[in-house]
């Protein structure tokens, strides 16, 4: 009995011993993505949770939350040294400095603000979100107050941006439906790559194969669709749809053109 008595606590100091080296391991795991290379600056959080963005502004997407006491690596800041860049287990976001301690002044961290996203932050209860960067383009999506979106590019009179919507389609807004926070001014004018429309305006319009009226017929469309313009015949008297029968040609007095026209 006192023999096996011994086998037991023998067992015992073992499981214990693998359970301490366990969360030893555990712990170097976690502990590994925060420390700063070649004397590099760390913060520290002071806050009991801090919201980690992906942009250097309050209604900036969060990526991830820290706790009290985390640490992680510094590797920049934004002009006012108000946010920093940090490195952390779910990417590299920002955090705001009037919640963190460093080892080192930020002051002499490189301003990387123009590397974060630029956002379009929803202000009013309904803010439709269209194809194209005029009113008459068709609605994509509809966006509600708060809501964040990626700006990608630019309308050449910079009143209409280019987003991502929280659906991932691409789409237009117009700018006093949003705020825009974040260096847009370096963002490339897009608005050319967008094709212009056409609505038809009778009940039955022939599609031809060319911009001539005694061309083959490839299809009938009607009243109030919507086809992207593809180009414009020398004359200026057709224009070249796309839709779901292909591609053909249609009189451009059959129709209302929206946005910019080719050549």
């Amino acid at each position: 009995m006192a023999q096996m008595r011994m086998k037991g606590v023998g067992m015992r100091k073992f499981v214990l011993l693998i359970t301490i080296l366990g969360l030893f391991a555990l712990n170097l795991v976690i502990a590994a993505p925060t420390q700063a290379q070649d004397g590099g600056t760390t913060a520290t959080i002071l806050a009991q949770y801090l919201r980690v963005r992906r942009a250097p502004y309050a209604g900036g997407v969060i990526l991830g939350i820290l706790r009290r006491g985390d640490k992680v690596v510094v590797v920049g800041r934004d002009y006012i040294s108000s946010w920093l860049q940090v490195e952390t287990p779910f990417g590299v976001g920002w955090v705001s400095a009037r919640y963190v301690t460093t080892n080192k002044s930020i002051l002499k961290l490189p301003v990387t603000e123009e590397s974060a996203p630029v956002i379009a932050v929803v202000l009013e209860a309904t803010a439709y979100i269209r194809s194209g960067p005029f009113i008459s383009y068709p609605i994509i999506y509809t966006a509600t107050d708060g809501e964040v979106m990626d700006v990608i590019g630019l309308q050449r009179r910079n009143e209409w941006f280019q987003v991502i919507t929280p659906a991932g389609e691409i789409g237009w807004t117009y700018y006093k439906n949003v705020r825009i926070r974040g260096a847009y001014q370096t963002l490339e004018v897009t608005d050319d790559e967008v094709l212009p429309f056409a609505r038809i305006n009778n009940y039955r319009v022939r599609v031809r194969t060319a911009p001539n009226a005694d061309a083959p017929i490839v299809t009938v469309v009607g009243l109030g669709e919507v086809y992207d313009i593809l180009a414009i015949d020398p004359t200026g008297k057709w224009y070249q749809i796309r839709g779901e029968f292909g591609v053909g040609w249609l009189r451009v007095d059959l129709v209302k053109s929206y946005g910019y026209l080719p050549g």
